[in-house]
């Protein structure tokens, strides 16, 4: 007959499985360590798979409970006991039972010991004292049972123990051993029962059983084991029932049912005992309901999305895996959604409206597909998306389709506005088993990032022809992190000139990233990688601090005595940041640089990409008394919009216009009319791209004063600016 209360049907079979050997620590439970048995070679023949079954309950058992072997030696023993007899758990693996055993107690002890080790006795209770290591004594009511192995052999000894307190009438020894255990059951504060263990009938209870479950003594015992299962239980312990007896002593958690109706989950530790003269179990309990409803909650924390409650990347890894493996006809899909332009949604509604939209997507999303597909939050904006058992190809792509049509419907935010979303999608698929869940995702992050190049709203199924390209993409990304973070972006500056006078004025800011391996990167190729990737927020800082703490240390101008303005670049993406005025703020503070000394640069294309947005960051810009200077102008659109209605100090004219310009009238038509407009303005001009002397000549000749490029300087480090400067005159 299997033990109802015990884990599992079978035997543990214990043959051919050795100890650890000393200094096992066991930590499954609560992280408590466990003694392991000295030298005794008795202790080592004990079979690790019977004990081990039994750690996790002596651990939590608040009552004092310790593991021995058939010689006595200790094998394991939790903190209650340890405190009791005043030793740590290193101490233990040193010791046995009749170490710590008053001496007059220790013959009657030990040969008790020995009866139930050889199988003499089914049990032993004893009324001993305990021998502390200062000398003091403990006066305790002991039982203690045989730890079986397969074969029905005793093979270890389990003890839990009950601290005697104030006077007792019977001296040491004189209690019998019924009265002895039946107080140690009764006093236990932990439940405790004992039943038949072949009617399955409670025999007896303790008190604290009695307070825990609702149930009186008397209803106890008119009831089986069976009757404080749930319903959906009763199978299982009926397939207990019908298997073949096992060995009696295992820790395992249960579902029991309260006198109320309320269901628990309860840790028992069980061992077969003989009482009255029947085969009996005796099984104490532990309520452990509340950890474990705890210990779940912070499982979902830790495996779910908080805002949308969706399965983070490492469970949706997981169920994509599971679902590989389950080998369904058909195709599995994986489809990597990336939400279209989702930071105008926070910028409107603020982070915590963007939050709710992401919680009611989520929401959405999780209801309109069938349990058997999994949506992941990848990171806020992205989600993922697994199927199996799609027909093909082509039913992916309708499955992304339906997934998309899902996002678009319109989604109430705070205030009454509605609002539309749309995702670019990338799609992959896997056939047969042994596919790998991150290679898919990270397949399907590819193709949506294909889609993105497209435009909103694309789906993509990767092209494999093209992963090549993108994982070498996805290579530079994180080379050009960590170019930034480990200070290889260097700053070098090429110099304004007086066209007049040929005297340095001021130079711009340009970044260079000296790759260890390929040496300097040009701009064309990592400039754009980093406006891509986000990373250009950081690149700027890093290009703006630089420059700033540069320019305080170059030297005047050498005629005009003029301290030295630095330009430095801004992209679109840190105008949307919020954070480019309180950056030129904290870094004109560090760095001591005279505001009127630094000048922000940025394109047509950043003020047409942006509109009105970007009106107050740059007027917040302008009342710090930096300059504000259009880059490429004459590239765009609305050039002579941004004039009249931006608080701009600089016009630069593009270089397209500076290289065509000699002979061909139209070109000059048009320098010679950026330079009358942007007089007529107050306006500073700065000519880029000056590459020959007859360029310089033209641009004089039209009322040119200042300009950039080759002809005068090549971009050169901080160092060899200050040189250039102080050799020219500079003070």
């Amino acid at each position: 007959m299997t033990h109802p209360d015990t884990p599992g049907p079978g035997a543990v079979d214990a043959r051919g499985t050795g100890l650890p050997p000393p200094g096992y620590s066991s930590s499954r439970r609560s992280g408590i360590s466990v003694a392991v048995g000295g030298p005794d070679p008795g202790a080592y023949a004990v079979p690790w798979a019977v004990l081990e079954p039994l750690v996790p309950g002596v651990q939590a058992s608040p009552l004092p409970t310790a593991l021995a072997s058939v010689t006595g030696r200790y094998l394991f023993a939790n903190l209650p006991y340890c405190s009791l007899i005043g030793r740590d758990l290193v101490q233990l693996r040193d010791l046995s039972v009749a170490d710590v055993t008053h001496p007059e107690d220790a013959a009657r002890d030990g040969r008790a010991l020995r009866a139930v080790a050889s199988g003499q006795l089914s049990e032993h209770h004893i009324r001993k004292r305990y021998l502390r290591p200062d000398g003091t004594t403990v006066d305790a009511l002991v039982w203690v049972g045989p730890v079986r192995d397969a074969d029905r052999r005793p093979v270890a000894l389990i003890a839990n123990v009950l601290e005697v307190t104030g006077q007792a009438d019977d001296s040491a020894g004189s209690l019998s051993g019924e009265r002895s255990f039946r107080l140690l059951f009764a006093s236990n504060p932990q439940p405790m029962w004992i039943y038949d263990l072949e009617t399955l009938r409670f025999l007896e209870v303790n008190n604290a059983a009695c307070l825990h479950y609702g149930y009186t003594r008397q209803q106890f015992r008119s009831r089986t084991i069976a009757d404080i299962r749930p319903l959906d239980d009763v199978q299982a312990l009926r397939t207990h029932l019908t298997a073949s007896r096992p060995v009696l002593q295992h820790s395992g958690v249960w579902r029991h049912l309260r006198a109320d109706g309320r269901e628990i989950e309860v840790e028992v530790i069980s061992h077969e005992i003989v009482f009255d003269g029947r085969d009996a179990v005796f099984v104490s309990a532990q309520d452990v309901t509340e950890r474990n409803l705890f210990e779940r909650q912070l499982m979902h924390q830790t495996l779910h999305d908080p805002l949308s409650g969706l399965p983070n990347r490492a469970l949706f890894l997981d169920r994509l895996g599971q679902t590989i493996a389950a080998g369904e006809d058909g195709v599995v899909g994986v489809l990597y959604v990336d939400l279209d332009d989702f930071q105008l949604i926070n910028e409107s509604l603020g982070h915590e409206g963007g939050d709710a939209v992401l919680a009611t997507l989520g929401a959405r999303l999780a209801a309109s597909f069938p349990a058997g597909v999994t949506i992941g939050s990848i990171t806020q904006e992205k989600l993922a998306v697994c199927a199996g058992g799609l027909p093909d190809e082509s039913g992916v792509m309708e499955f992304a389709r339906r997934v998309q049509a899902v996002i678009a419907e319109p989604i109430v935010a705070a205030g009454g506005t509605e609002i539309s979303l749309s995702a670019c999608v990338g799609v992959t698929t896997a056939t047969g088993p042994g596919a790998d869940p991150a290679v898919l995702v990270r397949d399907a992050s590819l193709a949506a990032a294909q889609a993105k190049q497209v435009g909103a709203g694309q789906i993509t199924i990767l092209d494999k022809d093209a992963r090549p390209a993108f994982l070498g993409r996805l290579g530079a990304r994180q080379e050009l992190r960590q170019a930034i973070e480990t200070g290889q972006i260097k700053v070098h500056y090429q110099p304004v000139v007086s066209l007049a006078t040929g005297e340095i004025v001021g130079a711009e800011a340009l970044a260079r990233w000296a790759h260890p391996e390929r040496g300097l990167v040009s701009p064309a190729e990592f400039i754009p990688l980093a406006e891509e990737t986000g990373l250009i927020v950081a690149l700027g800082r890093s290009v703006l601090e630089t420059a700033c703490r540069d320019a305080v240390r170059w030297p005047n101008a050498a005629r005009s005595g003029a301290a030295l303005g630095v330009s430095v670049n801004v992209s679109g993406r840190q105008l949307r940041d919020g954070q480019l005025v309180e950056l030129a703020r904290r870094v004109l503070v560090d760095t001591g640089l005279d505001p009127a000394r630094l000048a922000l640069e940025m394109t047509e294309t950043v003020l047409i990409d942006h509109g009105d947005a970007v009106s107050l960051e740059l007027a917040a810009l302008r009342a710090l008394g930096v300059h504000l200077s259009l880059d490429d102008f004459g590239t765009g659109y609305s050039s002579l919009t941004h004039l009249d209605r931006l608080p701009f100090d600089i016009v630069k004219i593009d270089r397209s216009f500076v290289t065509g310009m000699h002979g061909d009238p139209r070109h000059q038509a048009i320098v010679s009319g950026v330079i009358s407009l942007a007089e007529a303005l107050g306006l500073t001009v700065v000519a880029e791209g000056v590459e020959t002397e007859v360029e310089a000549a033209d641009l004089a000749r039209l009322g040119a004063k200042l300009a950039q490029g080759y002809h005068f300087f090549a971009p050169m480090p901080a160092g060899q600016l200050a040189e250039l400067l102080s050799e020219s005159g500079g003070s």
